[in-house]
This record gives structure tokens, sequence and C-alpha cells, in this order.
């Protein structure tokens, strides 16, 4: 039995409430009961963002895009109303350098210390003060 859906909703809450804050640079949400998440299509099944609502009354608003130059895009023309995103490598790179993102609170994340050392400190974000793994895979 694949235990990926059971363990993925608690994955998706120790991501959202582990401090990574806000990964874009404005509008901070003024409802801590919602979270704006900004990610590809299928990438987080309903059933997955309504157990997380149902364990944490966090309502989720997801809006989705089909290429990272989409995602790249949006955000640089200055759409900024989503508390976390997420780009694949090199488009991190490129939001790091136009100072899109803002920095992760490593003291708010407990659990970085049990990711997996190989996927961490890529090119892209050597020190991992801006993005965390989170889909790995081919």
């Amino acid at each position: 039995m694949n235990r990926l859906p059971k363990l993925l909703p608690l994955f998706i809450a120790a991501i959202f409430f582990a401090g990574c804050k806000r990964y874009y640079t404005v509008n901070v949400a003024a409802d801590p009961k919602v979270l704006n998440l900004y990610t590809w299509s299928d990438y987080f099944p309903k059933s997955v963002l309504d157990d997380f609502t149902k364990q944490t009354g966090i309502k989720i608003n997801t809006t989705n895009y089909a290429t990272n130059e989409q995602l790249i895009s949006k955000l640089t023309a200055g759409v900024s109303d989503y508390d976390v995103v997420v780009p694949s490598d090199y488009a991190v790179q490129i939001l790091i350098l136009d100072k899109r993102l803002l920095p992760l609170d490593r003291s708010q994340l407990p659990n970085f210390k049990n990711l997996d050392a190989k996927l961490l400190a890529l090119p892209y974000d050597k020190p991992n003060g801006f993005s965390i793994p989170v889909f790995w895979g081919t």
C-alpha cells in the first residue's frame, strides 16, 4: 500500500507551518486562516487540500500554472497575493535574483534536518535560504 497519500497532508502542513512564512515579498495575507498557493496543475489532489483544511481550519486557495515561465511572468509583473509558490529549480534561482522570494527562517523549520541531504544545497539555492525540496522524481 502506498503511504504517500496519507503522509502528504502532514508533509504539506509541515511546509506551510514550519516557518516558511511567505515566499513572495509583498502583500502579506490579512487572514491567517487562508493560504494562497500558486502551484503546478495536479500537484496537490483536492482530497489532500480538503484534509489539510479539515485538520488545521486553514482554507487553501489554489491557483495553477502550466509553465515556470508563466509563474515567473506573473510574479515579476507584480502579482503578489501568494503565500507559497512551487517553482522548479531554475525558476527558484530567477526569483531569488529578482528578489521575489523572502528568505526562509530556518529556526522555524525544525524538520529541515530530516530532509535528504542529496536534495539540498543545489546550485539554484546552495544554502537553501529561499527554498526547500517538496517533490522529487522523474
